[in-house]
């Protein structure tokens, strides 16, 4: 498999990822990512997306480590980077299975130890890593981890594991507009009818917690969506009604300002 291009997204995610563990600030990354029809990851199509965010918080609650140690944890992850960049997946996962010996507790490193385990063909691997890092509370809210606990499981076609992790991440840091929109992605690439209840309420909550009224729009479509599934199960059927009365109500309140 072909390695990914080295250039930005090395650089975006070192800056950013050292910027924060050290004290700097971040400057934002890009990590590479494309998403196929089906949901899942295409890797033999990757292109470069900018990922918005407010740092990457790694050592905030681990000041058992000491100064030195946090210096030697950088060098050791940077390699493990540089080596998932440039593709050389298999001494990414030796330099990470070493590392995690003596950083147990670093969620980012088993996230690097995951992703570097799927690459070089231990999915199994991976996705038991990538259930551990689903159940760590507080819930992860880190963006570099986050991606690349989610690109293992859109390659590993695993949806609902994607809603959880964005869904654990948007409790966790609920004023966050980047992980409700992924959150909310999650829900509408997993596909499931049973799930439009659910876009519905996050897309209501992210109109009142973050004010855009396009939010509330996302909330009518997703009621669109249920009156769509009930029709076809011959369900009784009130969402279309409800969809009509709430675009009227937004028409009177003035609420079309864009037409995105």
């Amino acid at each position: 498999m072909a390695p990914e291009p080295r250039g930005s997204w090395h650089d975006g995610m070192v800056n950013e990822l050292f910027g924060s563990l050290f004290g700097g600030s971040g400057i934002g990354g890009v990590l590479t990512e494309a998403v196929a029809s089906n949901g899942a990851l295409d890797a033999s199509n990757w292109g470069q997306i900018e990922i918005p965010t407010d740092g990457l918080k790694l050592f905030e609650k681990q000041d058992f480590l000491k100064k030195s140690t946090k210096m030697q944890a950088q060098q050791e992850l940077l390699q493990i980077l540089d080596a998932i960049e440039t593709g050389k997946y298999k001494s990414a996962f030796t330099l990470a299975t070493k590392a995690s010996k003596k950083y147990k507790d670093l969620t980012v490193l088993k996230a690097m130890l995951a992703y570097a385990a799927d690459r070089t063909g231990r999915s199994f691997e991976a996705l038991t890593l990538c259930s551990e890092l689903l159940a760590v509370r507080p819930a992860i809210t880190d963006d570099l981890t986050l991606q690349l606990v989610s690109q293992i499981l859109r390659f590993n076609k695993k949806p609902k594991d994607i809603i959880t992790l964005y869904a654990n991440a948007t409790n966790a840091a609920p004023q966050n507009l980047e992980y409700a929109n992924h959150y909310f992605m999650a829900l509408v690439r997993a596909g499931d009818d049973q799930l439009f209840k659910t876009m519905q309420q996050v897309a209501l909550k992210m109109q009142k917690t973050f004010k855009d009224s396009k939010y509330f729009f996302w909330a009518v479509t997703a009621i669109y969506l249920q009156g769509v599934s009930a029709a076809s199960t011959g369900s009784t059927n009130i969402f279309f009604t409800l969809a009509e009365k709430m675009l009227e109500k937004a028409v009177l309140e003035k609420k079309f300002t864009n037409f995105e």
